[in-house]
């Protein structure tokens, strides 16, 4: 069933992990979604999000994952169809779903499970999508033996150290923590830190180290890497302004991978990229 479940949600990479195998983060959240259950098993799988058209689209200023609505939204869909489908089958099981602010150490489990291996730039990577996926989990109490999901067999891939991301990467030649973490930062930015937003162009976010990577050459190749699922098809933006920031309502702002810093942090890194040249051209 669990295996049926997601493949009509097209997702194709999955894999099962016992829970007791997991690192916990977040105790309290575990507690709170079973109370005095305790949890057996995790569903650890790939989302893929990137579409043909962000991808080769080169006027983009914000990070690939941000041309889509909010993934959290799309998490938040998936898990309430999964789960109330399950919930038919097992009513006297629990389950929780997640998609980023997880209690156990997502990364670790896609590795532990072999959803792929860790490239030198820290991400989880495999020969299917690349980097370009969002992990999830859906933890439960049911039997591990029960989940009728097939543990993938470890990849004989693994990261080429060839140090192309590392050569590319903002915070190496600039010195900086993190250019997609500098997008995010809140308040003023200090001049060095304004250079390097205008420098890069990027208004949110980065995908640097993930584009120079051989195995994204290589599923790009393929064509593997481009996601079939509608939510990440349907609705895409690749350049965005000031004005069109501005025009949002509060609902579709709040539908942005962006809107969780606020319409200002999005706004100063546009006013920084475009300050001697009129918006957008």
């Amino acid at each position: 069933m669990f295996s049926e479940l997601f493949k009509s949600e097209k997702i194709e990479v999955i894999s099962k992990l016992p829970f007791d195998k997991c690192r916990v983060l977040n105790e309290r959240k575990i507690q709170k979604c079973f109370q005095d259950e305790k949890p057996l098993s995790v569903i650890v799988f790939a989302v893929p999000y990137l579409s043909h058209k962000t991808f080769y689209n080169k006027g983009r200023n914000i990070s690939l994952y941000s041309c889509v609505p909010d993934y959290h939204l799309y998490f938040s869909l998936l898990f309430d169809r999964l789960i109330s489908k399950l919930k038919e089958k097992f009513p006297q099981n629990r389950f929780a779903g997640f998609g980023d602010n997880s209690p156990i150490d997502e990364r670790a489990a896609a590795l532990s499970c072999n959803l792929g291996f860790c490239g030198d730039n820290g991400l989880v990577i495999n020969e299917k999508y690349s980097s370009f996926f969002f992990i999830g989990e859906l933890i439960c109490d049911v039997d591990f033996d029960k989940i009728d999901i097939r543990i993938p067999s470890k990849s004989k891939s693994e990261c080429l150290h060839c140090n192309k991301c590392k050569e590319v990467c903002p915070m190496n030649l600039s010195g900086i923590e993190c250019l997609s973490a500098l997008t995010q930062k809140k308040g003023e930015l200090s001049p060095f830190e304004e250079n390097v937003i205008k420098k890069y162009g990027s208004a949110w976010g980065c995908d640097i180290c993930q584009l120079v990577c051989p195995y994204t050459e290589k599923a790009v190749d393929a064509g593997s890497i481009f996601s079939t699922i509608d939510y990440f098809c349907e609705s895409e933006m690749t350049c965005i302004d000031r004005t069109y920031i501005e025009n949002l309502s509060d609902e579709e702002f709040s539908k942005t991978a962006f809107a969780w810093r606020g319409r200002a942090t999005i706004l100063r890194n546009l006013a920084i990229i475009y300050s001697d040249k009129t918006e957008g051209n």
